[in-house]
């Protein structure tokens, strides 16, 4: 288990690379954490709660990059929680986090590299959601794999 944890953190320090070195020190040490306990090898019978984390990207695509330029693409990660409070009604909360770049000297338009503008902003979020199902939806469970729904998201930036 210690070399899973110790695989896993190098893993994440690599995705949390364009992080500063406060939010890498504070937010790396819970999302190895989570992403631990995730992938050990745990039985829950009632299903009641889930637990996940996902890693992506993030870009920007604005003024600064009217192109979509690719080389200013960062990681972008997170984890979840869901609590199944009943089968049509769920309730989840989120902890997301990324960085967006971009400088105008990458551009190739004269007016760009002129006005010669960059940013680089990290992004955390804090979500909370409700998941409204319009049919009985159970994870696990013969038959209710799918079902429509709406979600109502509140977040913190």
């Amino acid at each position: 288990m210690y070399l899973l944890l110790m695989m896993m953190r190098k893993f994440v320090a690599f995705f949390f690379s364009g992080f500063n070195s406060s939010i890498r020190k504070t937010l790396l040490p819970f999302v190895v954490l989570v992403v631990g306990l995730t992938i050990s090898k745990t039985s829950i019978y009632a299903q009641s709660s889930e637990i996940g984390a996902w890693v992506g990207s993030s870009t920007y695509f604005g003024d600064l990059n009217t192109n979509f330029q690719w080389q200013y693409t960062r990681p972008a990660m997170g984890v979840l929680y869901r609590y199944n409070y009943h089968p049509y009604l769920h309730f989840r909360a989120g902890l997301s986090g990324g960085t967006v770049l971009h400088r105008d000297d990458a551009s190739k338009n004269p007016f760009q590299e002129v006005r010669n503008l960059s940013f680089k902003t990290h992004i955390i979020e804090l979500a909370g959601l409700v998941d409204l199902h319009f049919m009985k939806y159970s994870v696990g469970r013969g038959g209710h794999y799918f079902t429509p729904y709406l979600t109502d998201r509140k977040s913190v930036v």
